[in-house]
């Protein structure tokens, strides 16, 4: 098989309709697929990753906030001469009626028919490398599907994603999905992150609404196993991870973006950063407003227009565009919203600072 070829005529599915209500503050003034990682919207940045392995063709489905992600995928398909079609879920009712939203237009060409075809979530973010993997695992095994998976010994993993069974041969006899964490039926979970056949779609019909009124992805991928069909497992992540560092890859809660987005600065640092003892890399963006014996970094991202008077501390903080910090102010793991002003001699850290208030990062 050509796998180049194959992958230029792959589809993504970008599944971006969530309520994100685990995200608040931050998800009451953005979609949360529109936060920024390092300046640029995460869902951006999803777009470019599976762009690297050759794939052009995107359908997004998304929920409220649409004037925020609308404009700006419209903007990127047009300038970056990619396919991008855009599928409204009325109401958010789960990942499995989200897919079956985009059926008939992800098959409209007879050139598309019988391709797999890539699930993923607007919130979370891997690397190509990892994917390009999936994808060769896919292929080879001839499955109806194949699951991102990643290993964990933190049982609160089981409060957050699906736990699954597999053999040596990597193939999946059993998924549950969030069972607790006293329940757990392996280390192994399930990232949002999946490779269907279009076989896939006679089971995702006869998803019921489970007893969070949602069609869960999950369940049809167990009526596939108990049909008798393969569904493989692929590992995603190249390392155990635990519940303080699944944020990296998949933002849920606050405190997530700023994990994905010093994530990000570690693998992809700018190629010139100044070389001045008060600033300590890794940290990115606009740096000509900064003060007379100012520290940053390390892990500092400041949007256009920050400003930061003299003898500031700042580390582990992002800052939205037109923030502005006044005179001896000590940052620590903050987010800093958009045209917020932090006050003269403020020591916070872990706190999130929009125009609506102070809230504690979680």
């Amino acid at each position: 098989m050509n796998m180049n070829k194959t992958l230029s005529k792959m589809k993504v599915v970008i599944l971006a309709a969530g309520n994100a209500t685990r995200c608040q503050p931050l998800s009451s003034m953005y979609n949360k697929p529109m936060l920024p990682i390092l300046g640029t919207p995460l869902i951006g940045r999803i777009i470019q990753t599976f762009r690297e392995i050759g794939i052009e063709h995107f359908f997004v489905v998304y929920g409220d906030k649409e004037h925020q992600i609308i404009p700006y995928l419209e903007s990127i398909s047009s300038t970056d001469q990619i396919t991008i079609t855009m599928i409204k879920q009325p109401k958010a009712m789960g990942m499995a009626d989200a897919v079956l939203l985009v059926q008939k237009q992800l098959f409209s060409s007879n050139a598309s028919k019988d391709l797999p075809f890539i699930i993923t979530a607007g919130d979370a973010l891997f690397s190509s490398k990892q994917i390009l993997n999936m994808v060769i695992s896919h292929s080879n095994n001839y499955s109806i599907a194949t699951l991102g998976i990643f290993y964990s010994s933190d049982p609160i993993m089981g409060t957050r994603y699906a736990n699954i069974e597999h053999n040596k041969a990597n193939l999946v006899s059993k998924i549950i999905e969030k069972p607790g964490e006293h329940n757990l039926i392996s280390q192994l979970f399930s990232m949002p992150l999946f490779i269907f056949s279009p076989q896939m779609f006679s089971f995702l019909e006869k998803v019921p609404l489970s007893s969070r009124g949602e069609r869960e992805i999950q369940d049809s991928i167990q009526k596939a196993i108990n049909s008798g069909a393969s569904v493989h497992s692929s590992m995603i992540l190249p390392h155990s991870i635990n519940s303080f560092q699944d944020g990296q890859y998949h933002l849920t809660y606050p405190r997530d973006f700023l994990s994905m987005n010093w994530r990000i600065l570690k693998e992809k640092p700018p190629k010139q950063q100044p070389q001045k003892p008060s600033m300590i890399p890794p940290f990115a963006g606009s740096l000509t407003n900064l003060g007379a014996n100012t520290t940053i970094g390390p892990n500092v991202y400041l949007s256009v227009n920050t400003k930061i008077k003299n003898n500031c501390k700042i580390q582990n903080t992002y800052f939205f565009p037109n923030s502005r910090i006044e005179e001896k102010c000590i940052l620590s793991n903050c987010i800093i919203g958009e045209e917020v002003k932090i006050s003269p001699s403020t020591i916070e850290d872990s706190k999130i600072f929009l125009i609506s208030g102070v809230y504690p990062l979680k």
